[in-house]
């Protein structure tokens, strides 16, 4: 109805809903995050979703010749050779893995994948579940995030920081 109380015109009413459907939702990303749960050996972590470019069941490896620790091996995926970590090496949990499990790609390099043992699970969580805790013991002003999700607190890890450890000179990982 029009202000002063008499139907629109029918031409108006279809423009005023074509103008709706047509503009485009936004979405406040901010607001949200979209988190994997994981277990990598006995630790129960999280990755966010936004840094993974794909994840999959972890194909049959070939072993090369390395002096990473963490290398696993590479494994031919969609017609390229990825390197494959094992994350467990890198949280410096230096038990094997049982094998089997799960390799993830970080989006800021498809190249490298990081194996794990379990995916637990998928949850958007509100921003405000997401907490950051200042690291008392080092030096360096390190955050790290914590992830309010199924019942608990998960490690957020970063997989862009994660890469970093990958691509150190041997010898030169902080203790």
């Amino acid at each position: 109805m029009s202000k002063s109380g008499s139907p629109l015109p029918l031409s108006q009413l279809r423009d005023a809903f074509d103008r709706n459907f047509a503009s485009k939702v936004e979405l406040a990303r901010d607001e949200y995050d979209e988190v994997l749960a994981i277990r990598v050996q006995d630790k129960h972590v999280a990755l966010r979703v936004r840094d993974i470019a794909g994840i999959q069941r972890c194909p049959q490896l070939t072993t090369v010749p390395s002096r990473h620790p963490a290398l696993c091996g590479v494994a031919g995926l969609r017609g390229s050779v990825v390197a494959v970590y094992s994350l467990a090496a890198l949280l410096r949990d230096e038990r094997a893995s049982s094998g089997g499990g799960w390799i993830v790609r970080s989006a800021a390099d498809p190249s490298v994948a990081l194996h794990f043992d379990e995916l637990e699970g998928y949850e958007r969580v509100a921003a405000e579940r997401i907490l950051a805790s200042q690291s008392p013991t080092s030096e360096e002003a390190s955050s790290v995030q914590l992830v309010a999700m199924g019942g608990g607190h998960l490690v957020l890890l970063a997989l862009e920081e994660l890469l970093k450890i990958i691509n150190l000179p041997l010898g030169s990982a902080k203790e």
